[in-house]
């Protein structure tokens, strides 16, 4: 989940337990946990590691973690779902989700913060395979 980018934002609380909307429950907190802004993990999801803190600086932000994973890849023309099933590689890339299910989230990304999208080509499980385009995917979930 990501916190609402404007409007009402708090810590926790009554009024606060809409799933975008308080920081406690983004941290994975009860929403009426005894929280304050200066908590290590309130100051790492604001990305304000030290001086002055504010609900502002909560617009936007997600406690999730991307999932580092080394699927088989292949990318460039002519590549197909059968070659990358044979292929070994040592790429990683990084998923909501788990190595099993990465060929089915919508996102798949080159660094864990999620900014950037992997490689173009075709990219398999071992028992699985899609295409990627660099930004979706372009292929049905097709056996190896």
């Amino acid at each position: 989940m990501t916190l609402v980018s404007s409007g009402l934002i708090a810590i926790g609380g009554t009024g606060a337990t809409y799933l975008n909307r308080s920081v406690n429950l983004e941290l994975s907190l009860a929403y009426n946990a005894n929280s304050n802004l200066n908590q290590t993990n309130f100051r790492s999801l604001a990305g304000v590691a030290s001086g002055t803190i504010s609900l502002s600086d909560f617009y936007g932000k997600s406690a999730a973690t991307n999932t580092q994973i080394q699927p088989k890849y292949l990318g460039g023309r002519g590549a197909s779902c059968v070659s990358v099933c044979e292929t070994e590689d040592t790429t990683i890339v990084y998923t909501p989700g788990t190595y099993a299910n990465f060929l089915t989230q919508t996102n798949l990304y080159a660094n864990a913060a999620g900014t950037a999208n992997a490689a173009n080509g075709w990219y398999s499980n071992g028992t699985s395979c899609r295409q990627w385009n660099g930004s979706s995917w372009t292929s049905a979930l097709s056996n190896c």
